[in-house]
Parts: structure tokens; C-alpha cells; sequence
């Protein structure tokens, strides 16, 4: 499978753990039950953590005479499964002097996990708190302002479950002062395949949902109550094949891809009484239909990473189906495997926009300080390739903190010119 590839077609897999495996991964945990690995101890997680201090050769990929430059501070390795298979970083969530990561296996079978690093001090991050699961999958992370606590989504294997689907919204209980922890899950059963995006927005939490390739029960949007009778239950449904992700700006504005040769962008309004809108609009292509589509709200345009169309930006109102702005998809170099260089994420942070590009790594684009009317094509003035897939990225300041799959965590820090 393609390193980009989140969701994957798992009808009837179960897990087996050998309970030797489970007993030996076990013993230097503070916690485990049949579903979960917990370790809270960071002397024990510390054999993953590299530390750098490397400047980043580069790739000129533009005609810009200013090159911003970085440096490789540190990385976190990925966990494995209980047989040694290294796990794939699939999503990154900063929080506090917290960074967290979502993780899962590629190929058969459900295994992933949520870490929380602690980059308080970027350049020596430790890892605090570990919760693996041997029958889940994860593909995006947030939280819940209110209580702190830690949700992410993915896909469970059905059967131990109960579930008639896979999909799913795991709840879990995090100490925010630690970063830690605090044992076990609560799991919310979600129609379809595979929960492909969570964001939290007026006291709910808005997942998206992928049903892969186009069979079984259809996916959409479902939005989760947090509180009293409502809380774990899904409240409300939108309805739609191949939604790929969701994001949400702090005035309730929510957005949601849809994924295949026919795209679609839904923009709704949450307020604390319900959703509304729903307005739908035509954005091409989003190809493979059921791989990455992250997308970022910033400043009242839509940022979307369509795969092989690459990164194109929308008016997050009204209803033009024009991009403000457009990134192309990477350079599939000569023996490149085409579908492995395509646009996976994207994230805004001041004039600097960073692309998880698979198998191209990151690319690293810069806004123009004065725009001008209509589309605006922009080139990348660097990439960086570092032997994995750059599957999300998210920048705080001169931070950024990419995912690169079986790569796990890597942390770059930008130096000079334009700080």
C-alpha cells in the first residue's frame, strides 16, 4: 500500500496478540488490559528519542533568491506493534508544551496508538505518556477544550467490538498537566469504515468518516455530544460517500472534503444548538479517493491537500469553485512511484506554508506579501526528502513538526533569513 494511505479496506480482521507478546510488552507498563498498552514511565520511552542539531541540506525548487533555512533538531522514532512492526505517524496535535501523535499499521490488521511528546524544549523532547492499542487504527487526533481530554479517530476491528463497521471515535482521559495518560478509552461506534478527521467545535466533535472504496455503509459527517444525555452519542449525520477530512475555524465555521474524480467541499455553521449550511461546491479532483485530504481554515480560505492536484486554497464563503491559490503536486522523479509523491497536508503558519508530500517529504512555500487579483499559482522555494512519507504537518512559529509514517515525529526549527 502507498505510504500516503490512511484508510484501507479491512472487512473480518481480527487481531491476534500471543499473550507472551502482550505479556512482555506488558511488564514495563504502568498499565494494560486486552485493548490497551499504557506507559507513563519516560525512562522507558527514551531509546526511541534522537536528538540533533543538523542544518537541513535543502532542495531549491523555485527561482527565489531568499532561502529560509532550518534546522533538524530532533526526532521521535515510531512505536511498533507487539511483533516489532513499526507503526505509521499519521497526525500530529500541538497542545500546550505537548506535541501529540496519532499512529497506525500499514496492511492487515489493527494496531495503532496516540504518544505524547513533551517539546517544551523542542531541541531534547521526551516522550511522557504511551497508549498503544492492538485493535485500533488512528488517523487524526484532537481535544476537548472543556475537559481536556484526548479524542481521536480511525477504525477498530469490528468484531471484538461488536461493531457492525469499523469506524470509530475513541474518548481518552489525559492528564493535561502531565501529559499523560490516565488509562483505558471510551469507544463511540461510528457508521462506515474508517473516521478520517476530527475537529472540536461549539461543545461537539465533528468527525469524518470514509467509506472505502465505495462499499458498505456511507460515511459523512457525525457530530458527537460531549455532555449530559448526549454525551458519546452522535446528534447529528450528514450523509455522503468518501469524506476525507474536516477542519473548523474558532467561530464555529466547519469545512469537509470529499474525496474521487468528482470532489466536494461542504462548508457548515456550528452553533450550540446545532449545525447548519451544508452549502456544497465542485473542487475537481481528490485522487486516491481514499487516502489523505487534510485540510486547513486559515484567515477565511480553505486550504485543501487533493493528492495528485496537489494544494488548492477556497473562499471559505460563498460559492465560487475557483482556488485563491494553488500549489502543484511534487516532481514524481525519473523510478519514482507516481502515486507516492502527491499532497497529503498542509499547514499555514504566518507567510510560510509547509506541504506533507509523501514520498517528495515536505515542501516549503512562502505567501507573496502583496497578492494580486484571481488565481495565484505558488512554487515551493525548498523541499526536503528523508526517506519516508510525509503524511501531515503542523507549524507553531519557527517549529514544525512533520509525520513521516514508519519515520515517525521529526521537529525543525527555522533559522535565518526571515525569522
Amino acid at each position: 500500500m502507498p505510504p500516503n494511505k490512511i484508510m484501507s479496506q479491512r472487512l473480518g480482521k481480527a487481531v491476534f496478540v500471543s499473550g507472551m507478546a502482550l505479556a512482555t510488552l506488558a511488564s514495563a507498563c504502568a498499565e494494560s488490559d486486552e485493548r490497551h498498552i499504557l506507559n507513563n514511565n519516560p525512562d522507558e520511552l527514551a531509546d526511541r528519542i534522537i536528538t540533533k542539531r543538523e542544518t537541513i541540506a535543502l532542495t531549491p525548487t523555485g527561482t527565489s533568491t531568499v532561502m529560509p533555512v532550518y534546522e533538524f533538531i530532533a526526532e521521535v522514532r515510531a512505536p511498533t506493534t507487539t511483533t516489532g512492526v513499526d507503526l505509521r505517524a499519521t497526525h500530529v496535535l500541538r497542545k500546550g508544551a505537548h506535541t501529540l501523535v496519532s499512529y497506525n499499521r500499514e496492511g492487515p490488521g489493527y494496531f495503532g496508538g496516540i504518544e505524547v511528546i513533551e517539546t517544551i524544549n523542542p531541541h531534547t523532547p521526551r516522550v511522557v505518556s504511551s497508549l498503544l492499542f492492538v485493535d485500533t487504527d488512528f488517523s487524526a487526533l484532537t481535544y476537548d477544550p472543556a475537559t481536556l481530554d484526548i479524542y481521536a479517530t480511525g477504525a477498530r476491528e469490528p468484531s471484538g467490538a461488536g461493531f457492525s463497521t469499523p469506524a470509530v471515535l475513541e474518548a481518552m482521559p489525559y492528564n493535561a498537566q502531565t501529559g499523560q495518560f490516565m488509562g483505558g478509552s471510551t469507544s463511540i461506534d461510528l457508521p462506515s469504515w474508517v473516521g478520517t478527521g476530527v475537529a472540536h467545535s461549539m461543545g461537539r466533535m465533528f468527525v469524518s468518516v470514509g467509506n472505502a472504496f465505495n462499499r458498505g455503509e456511507t460515511g459523512g459527517l457525525f457530530a458527537v455530544g460531549l455532555t449530559g444525555a448526549n454525551q458519546n452519542q452522535v446528534m447529528e449525520s450528514y450523509r455522503y460517500n468518501n469524506a476525507l477530512g474536516v477542519s473548523a475555524d474558532n467561530q464555529g465555521n466547519l469545512a469537509v472534503v470529499r474525496g474521487g474524480p468528482a470532489a466536494r467541499m461542504h462548508v457548515y455553521q456550528a452553533t450550540n444548538n446545532g449545525s447548519s449550511g451544508g452549502a456544497e461546491r465542485d473542487i475537481g479532483t481528490i485522487i486516491p479517493a481514499n487516502g489523505k485530504g487534510e485540510l486547513d481554515v486559515e484567515n477565511g480560505l480553505v486550504w485543501v491537500a487533493q493528492g495528485e492536484e496537489g494544494v488548492k486554497a477556497y473562499e471559505l464563503t460563498g460559492t465560487s469553485t475557483t482556488p485563491r491559490y494553488i500549489i502543484n503536486r511534487p516532481t514524481v522523479p525519473p523510478g519514482g512511484h507516481a502515486p507516492d509523491y502527491i499532497s497529503n497536508a498542509v499547514a499555514l503558519d504566518g507567510r510560510f506554508i509547509y506541504v506533507a508530500a509523501g514520498a517528495a517529504g515536505l515542501q516549503i512555500v512562502m505567501l507573496p506579501s502583496n497578492p494580486g487579483p484571481g488565481t495565484i499559482t505558488l512554487h515551493p522555494v525548498a523541499a526536503w526528502e528523508f526517506g519516508s512519507s510525509a503524511n501531515y504537518v503542523s507549524a507553531d512559529g519557527i517549529l514544525v513538526y512533520v509525520a513521516s509514517g514508519t519515520g515517525g515525529l521529526k521537529i525543525l526549527e527555522r533559522q535565518h533569513p526571515l525569522n
